[in-house]
């Protein structure tokens, strides 16, 4: 039942499931050679639900909710011709890759509790957001829309909605949101009235989508000109990439990524270490920082392996 108490005698659990699938395919040219075919797909998934270790003061079984599935696909192709008695040719491509899936979630813990972010609601791309001020009405201060501040003092922060704060909000009687949340409608943001803007819609993990892509192509002969001697030469090239997970930029996305933008700014026109400015405009001499997406979470790892191999 949803929002019940969990039994004390509840146990945390883990779950392995595995699939595969194959299809072959050989076609015969006499008696001396053949092409064959086959491809697979392999699914696995470990599911660790514990929802009891989560939140026990000692040492837990398992995380609150981790998942790890991956779907893995692959294709090989090869081409044997017993050219004479001295020479056996062998030709062979193949081809892998695999939908994989790594996520550690922890929105049970109110990670991302602050979804709403105090704006101008006519400015929703140059990375500017806003702190209320301490009293019921007033001017906003703006600050970047990332942990931390364009370097004012005293130090301040963007103000945020609380989704925790709502929900407790609207399940106790009697209670008034304005109490919880502060009211954007009564502070200016930027000489307009303020707005809040959802950037989170709660859900919250570490999250990894690497996408596998290898390939393999090699030529062999088998050259066998006595029965005492028996040499294998051949050529293979193996190529291996790694691609992260590709994210479209929504407008939300893009508040967040220039307020990065702002908040970081090269040393010098040629530099490309990031360093935090103590000051909202760019200083002379530099430029903004480039958000760029890492290769573990959207870039290529990419890698090609090119040898002979002769073997007597």
């Amino acid at each position: 039942m949803f929002n019940a108490t969990i039994p004390i005698t509840q146990r945390d659990t883990g779950y392995n499931g595995q699939a595969i699938v194959k299809v072959q395919y050989q076609k015969n040219f006499g008696s001396q050679a053949y092409f064959r075919v086959y491809g697979y797909t392999y699914y696995s998934n470990y599911i660790g639900t514990g929802p009891i270790s989560s939140w026990q003061p000692i040492t837990g079984y398992d995380s609150g909710d981790y998942e790890l599935s991956s779907h893995t696909r692959g294709i090989s192709a090869s081409f044997n011709d017993q050219i004479n008695a001295q020479n056996l040719l062998e030709l062979q491509a193949s081809y892998v890759t695999a939908t994989s899936l790594r996520m550690n979630n922890t929105q049970m813990f109110n990670n991302a509790d602050s979804f709403a972010v105090l704006v101008n609601p006519h400015d929703l791309t140059s990375g500017t957001c806003y702190t209320a001020p301490t009293t019921a009405t007033g001017a906003a201060a703006p600050t970047s829309c990332n942990p931390g501040n364009w370097g004012t003092s005293p130090a301040t922060s963007a103000t945020f909605l609380s989704l925790a704060a709502n929900y407790t909000c609207n399940t106790t009687p009697g209670c008034n949101p304005a109490t919880v949340n502060p009211n954007a409608a009564s502070y200016t943001c930027g000489g307009v009235t303020c707005a809040f803007y959802t950037v989170e819609n709660g859900a919250w993990a570490e999250y990894n989508a690497v996408k596998p892509v290898f390939t393999g192509y090699s030529i062999t002969d088998q050259f066998k000109p006595n029965d005492k001697l028996n040499v294998d030469v051949g050529l293979r090239l193996d190529s291996y990439q790694f691609t992260g997970g590709q994210h479209q930029l929504r407008s939300r996305s893009k508040l967040l990524v220039r307020g990065f933008q702002r908040r970081h700014v090269l040393q010098h026109p040629d530099a490309t270490t990031p360093r935090q400015d103590a000051t909202r405009p760019h200083r002379a001499g530099r430029k903004p920082a480039v958000l760029q997406r890492g290769r573990s979470v959207g870039g290529h790892q990419h890698a090609k392996r090119l040898g002979p191999a002769v073997h007597l």
